[in-house]
């Protein structure tokens, strides 16, 4: 799995196999990417911070998730004020997280659309408006030379981490809140764990269970990043064999 996708590279593929003037009308969605990547670290760390009671670094996952459990049942109408508080905030970053990760798929999806000049090079018009990945998948099926290019955004849109984020962001969006909560767990056998869990939900027939926050933030997110270059080095390779 390649480590990096060499921005610098595809833009000069770009300029030299399809136009300057191509190169140029993808580069705001291109420089939009790394900038939405960077919004989503921005959102998780606040969410994290927020969430943090002990505000220092607890090694023990036990002790961590007690001092938790003592901010949430506190006598303190301060304390317990300030909680809801910093609830509210983590959820308003996560949110916000998840609508700039996943606002990097349809940016992709321009700069493959914009960079091949799929209009232009093989009479694949799409509004401007309608131009997300799965749109593009499926019009360039019918392009043999585009195959692994759409092999690739078939393995971004199947993975379960991307599945998740797009349930999540449609059913924000379109639907209700995704309800979440603060959470302690103390299984037997397992590692103590606190912080935002987001509920169960359905979305278009399909069901999505609990997840913890941190989950979302780390776990997806690095899939996501990942699933990001294997589809950028892969349009590197297309436009060198060009």
């Amino acid at each position: 799995m390649p480590s990096e996708w060499d921005v610098g590279e595809f833009v000069s593929l770009v300029k030299v196999k399809i136009g300057a003037a191509h190169a140029e009308a993808m580069l705001p969605a291109l420089e939009s990417i790394p900038e939405k990547f960077r919004f989503c670290h921005y959102h998780y760390s606040r969410a994290l911070e927020l969430m943090s009671p002990h505000k220092k670094d607890v090694k023990d996952h036990f002790a961590q998730a007690a001092a938790a459990m003592s901010m949430l049942f506190s006598q303190s109408e301060e304390e317990r004020r300030r909680f809801v508080e910093a609830l509210f905030g983590a959820r308003a970053h996560s949110v916000a997280f998840a609508q700039c990760l996943h606002s990097t798929a349809d940016y992709l999806a321009k700069v493959i659309y914009r960079g091949l000049d799929l209009s232009g090079q093989h009479g694949i018009s799409i509004p401007n408006h309608q131009i997300g990945l799965r749109k593009v998948k499926e019009k360039i099926s019918t392009v043999p030379e585009l195959a692994s290019i759409e092999q690739r955004i078939g393995d971004y849109l199947a993975s379960p981490s991307s599945r998740y984020l797009s349930a999540f962001v449609n059913t924000e969006k379109h639907h209700e809140l995704v309800d979440a909560q603060f959470s302690l767990s103390f299984s037997v056998g397992s590692v103590a764990s606190e912080g935002i869990r987001m509920k169960a939900f359905q979305y278009s027939g399909d069901s999505f269970g609990e997840k913890w926050a941190i989950d979302f933030f780390e776990k997806d997110f690095q899939t996501i990043l990942e699933r990001t270059t294997e589809l950028g080095c892969v349009l590197n390779d297309y436009l060198k064999t060009k």
